[in-house]
């Protein structure tokens, strides 16, 4: 297991901004790594896929893990035209993600419109970029 050092606070505003970018640059290059494992493990389980499905093999185990094939069946819209006729007819809703677009709504907002039934909500956040 990893152990992490004592957090050291900063004594002021700039030496805070100095040590989020030494974590920022630590957490990127763990983040570049975890990366490259992640691929190679996605290249492994598409293999192991193949190999099982060319086989014939409903499951397999190894010493410390094993693996099923399983059938999953997930929706995919075909026609948004007729699934939101169809919502507004039965008002079956719950087939839809309850929230709004951001983006949709804020283009609404700066247009001059209205959406009923949302409100803004503002909240402060912290946002650090690079100096030119």
């Amino acid at each position: 297991m990893a152990t992490t050092k004592k957090l050291a606070f900063p004594k002021n505003p700039g030496q805070a901004l100095e040590i989020i970018a030494a974590l920022r640059a630590q957490r990127e290059g763990f983040e570049a790594q975890a990366a490259a494992v992640k691929s190679q493990e996605d290249a492994i389980r598409e293999w192991l896929k193949a190999a099982m499905e060319q086989l014939g093999l409903p499951g397999v185990k190894g010493s410390t893990l094993g693996a099923t094939l399983s059938e999953v069946t997930s929706p995919q819209v075909t026609d948004w035209a007729k699934l939101y006729a169809y919502i507004k007819k039965t008002g079956d809703f719950e087939l839809l993600h309850r929230r709004v677009g951001a983006t949709a709504w804020a283009e609404r907002v700066a247009a001059g419109k209205s959406v009923p039934g949302v409100e803004a909500k503002t909240y402060i956040e912290l946002k650090i970029g690079v100096q030119p």
